[in-house]
């Protein structure tokens, strides 16, 4: 039976995703370049990087469960062999592995899950910063586009439209 390394296993603790380590496990070929958005500057930024650890420990993840299926199903068939050669107590110890490869699996999905919320989580959290971003923007134009008229040009604008409109109100009647 192929087993897990055990290097592999710590990266995989809960809490301690591996998320500043993203240049050691394969962060260069996670994307195309020419895919990814730019950033204004250039710069990639930390929050960045911590993404593409997440996202990384999430690929990880993934290929790990893949195994311990793979454990899983292997463990199952051994047994069931087992059990019809008639050798109860390899077949019973085969059933106790297949069920800890059971609740390794389990806690593989709650860390995947929860890698799976962080990453949403920062990415709901940056399109909020957008959106905010543009919002402000948008405010400041408005009051530049204000600021080249008080409310006195109003009324005075307004007062000319109604003066202007009276004198031709009063033009065509005679007609």
């Amino acid at each position: 039976a192929r087993r897990v390394p055990l290097a592999s296993v710590s990266l995989l603790r809960p809490g301690s995703l591996s998320v500043g380590s993203a240049s050691i496990m394969g962060a260069s070929s996670s994307a195309s370049r020419s895919r990814r958005a730019k950033k204004p500057d250039g710069r990639v930024t930390e929050v960045d990087r911590q993404v593409l650890g997440l996202k990384t420990q999430r690929r990880k993840l993934s290929a790990y469960a893949a195994r311990v299926a793979t454990q899983i199903a292997r463990e199952t068939a051994n047994a069931k062999a087992l059990a019809k050669s008639g050798e109860r107590a390899r077949c019973l110890h085969a059933l106790r592995r297949r069920k800890l490869h059971e609740r390794n699996a389990n806690r593989i999905d709650e860390w995947a899950m929860s890698v799976e919320t962080l990453l949403s989580s920062i990415e709901q959290a940056q399109a909020t910063a957008v959106v905010l971003k543009r919002l402000k923007e948008g405010n400041e134009a408005l009051r530049e586009a204000q600021a080249g008229y008080g409310v006195e040009d109003v009324h005075e604008t307004l007062r000319e439209m109604e003066a202007g409109a009276g004198r031709g109100a009063g033009r065509k009647a005679p007609l």
